[in-house]
């Protein structure tokens, strides 16, 4: 009887027990419970709870992104409902395979509205039933500052090239300059050293003519040495100040100017057979920089010289001629050649630098493009260029003063 008495005693204690260890895990689980939905529900991260695929809870960062009015329109809607069509296979796959990696797919909101997102979850035991835990993280504005770093990179990357081929062209052109300056300075010597043969030249040619004055065959012969002497030595004088370098602005006339730069180059026309056609009727006064101005025209007409010559052009011609528009007061030097048209593929490119139609040999293509700087940058106006009749006229507009 004692016996039985103390079985059943120890019975009521085991049973007291294991009543006391249950409704102390119960309450470990309920505060674990209200632990986790105290997080789930303040999370700034999207968090949602899927059992058998269908949403059972979304917290409050849930509904404000996907755009749900309330907790009741995104409960019994599928993880699908949620993802754009073209990203629905992903989330299939990694649902399937209980993955518990981060991978990043296209959401949808009520709305429509497309955006990038994050996706990790994974399976727990919550209210009794295996439950998948699924967080989410917007992805648009760090989308978006990667696009903006990208173009800034961009910029950055093309504003540096941009900064590289200035000085690179700063430095063809002080290359160009201190070439120019140091041909002034062979044309200096050369001119030092012609000088007295000249002058010699020249006054024995008086001598001569003084004893030999009723000669008229001598005569005639020596009056064309003492021309060319004389050409010879305004040629020189030409070239001295093509290559000095004008430092303020002066008054010159125009017909001056053209009239010198032919000068110069006239001999290599006359060799091909090019005939220089200039229409000086009309002079008129410039108030800028005579030799860059010169500079300009030497490129033009050695272009057109090159141009007659590489066409095979039979009478080759250069005509010059120079107008004033009253209404504008702007000045326009038109040199125009028979060479034949540029393509018009190319028409646009010809001032570029480095573009030449010429094999290498015979230049690197800067020659129209550096005339194009001078004209822009120092004198202030126009350099441009339109195809003719089986031809090219160049024409230069500069500010004038009528003489």
């Amino acid at each position: 009887m004692i016996n039985n008495r103390l079985d059943l005693i120890v019975i009521v204690l085991i049973l007291i027990l294991i009543a006391i260890y249950y409704r102390n895990r119960t309450k470990e689980l309920e505060e674990s419970l209200e632990i986790f939905e105290y997080f789930f529900n303040n999370s700034i991260e999207t968090m949602g709870l899927f059992q058998d695929n269908i949403c059972i809870n979304l917290n409050e960062a849930g509904i404000k992104l996907f755009g749900f009015k309330n907790l009741e329109d995104a409960v019994g809607k599928t993880p699908f409902d949620f993802i754009a069509p073209q990203s629905i296979d992903i989330v299939k796959n990694n649902i399937m395979n209980e993955s518990i990696f981060s991978y990043e797919v296209t959401a949808i909101k009520q709305d429509g509205t497309l955006f990038p997102v994050l996706i990790k979850g994974q399976y727990k035991d919550i209210y009794g039933k295996a439950t998948r835990v699924t967080s989410l993280l917007d992805l648009t504005e760090l989308k978006k500052n990667e696009i903006e770093l990208k173009e800034l990179n961009n910029s950055l990357e093309y504003r540096v090239k941009q900064e590289v081929a200035k000085n690179i062209e700063q430095l063809e052109r002080l290359q160009q300059q201190s070439k120019i300056v140091a041909m002034g300075e062979m044309i200096e010597n050369i001119a030092h050293q012609w000088r007295q043969p000249l002058a010699s030249v020249s006054n024995s040619v008086i001598l001569v003519d003084k004893k030999l004055k009723n000669n008229l065959s001598v005569q005639k012969d020596l009056d064309s040495i003492e021309t060319t002497v004389q050409d010879m030595s305004k040629i020189i004088d030409n070239f001295q100040n093509f290559y000095k370098e004008d430092k303020s602005r002066v008054q010159y006339s125009t017909q001056d100017v053209i009239n010198k730069t032919i000068s110069i180059i006239n001999c290599a026309f006359k060799n091909k057979h090019i005939k220089i056609d200039n229409n000086d009727d009309d002079d008129f006064i410039l108030y800028n920089y005579p030799n860059k101005l010169q500079q300009v025209l030497l490129v033009i007409l050695n272009n057109a010289r090159e141009s007659i010559q590489q066409h095979k052009i039979e009478n080759g011609i250069v005509k010059i001629k120079t107008t004033l528009d009253k209404t504008t007061g702007k000045l326009c030097i038109e040199i125009c050649n028979n060479g034949g048209n540029i393509k018009d593929d190319i028409i646009d490119k010809i001032f570029e630098p480095y573009f030449t139609t010429k094999h290498k040999s015979q230049g690197i293509g800067l020659g129209l493009y550096m005339a194009k700087m001078i004209m822009n940058q120092c004198m202030d106006g126009e350099l441009i260029v339109e195809n003719i009749n089986n031809g090219v006229c160049f024409k230069i507009i500069l500010d004038a003063e009528v003489n």
